[in-house]
């Protein structure tokens, strides 16, 4: 019996196909992977808060359509850090992260239309994001909510003028 013969084009094949390719390089980061180096560059868990890298990072993040990204991408232009205070551009990231759902990204939102802080004032608009954020659990819409009947009650009643809802807490970006 004659020994068997491997052919060499078949076994090219199967580990050209098997093998990685030479020419890969690494792996596209993800928006969540993008979101946390923000995260960690906004801490300064690597050294000195870098907040300029943390907007490019969570720039990244929400084109790669990570929400959260979007918000804190949009709570940087607010604060001014990292890129240049604009009202307006933090408006624009909160509504892209609030039409995706994020809950915080629609209370944030809300309070810039009730305000007209950068965009036109809406206050109808601004309600019905409140609603929806506290519908999703966020406390702090809920109590806006609650502040805006009872000043409605008030001035109902004959009372002062409805103050604004409560401004946005410094908060570092979401993880």
């Amino acid at each position: 019996m004659r020994p068997r013969r491997t052919r060499p084009a078949l076994v090219l094949v199967l580990a050209l196909l098997l093998a990685p390719p030479a020419f890969a390089g690494p792996a596209a980061k993800t928006g969540e992977d993008l979101l946390k180096q923000g995260v960690r560059a906004a801490l300064g868990q690597d050294g000195t808060p870098d907040f300029a890298a943390a907007a490019a990072a969570f720039r990244q993040a929400a084109e790669a359509g990570s929400p959260e990204g979007a918000f804190n991408l949009g709570e940087l232009y607010r604060a001014g850090k990292g890129v240049p205070q604009d009202t307006a551009q933090a408006a624009q990231w909160f509504a892209r992260a609030a039409e995706a759902g994020f809950a915080p990204a629609r209370f944030y939102l809300a309070v810039l239309l009730f305000n007209g802080a950068g965009v036109p004032r809406d206050q109808a608009r601004a309600i019905e994001l409140l609603q929806q954020a506290a519908g999703q659990g966020l406390a702090q819409a809920q109590r806006a909510l609650d502040e805006l009947r009872r000043a409605a009650e008030r001035m109902a009643a004959g009372a002062a003028p409805p103050p604004p809802p409560p401004a946005p807490p410094p908060t570092p970006p979401a993880p």
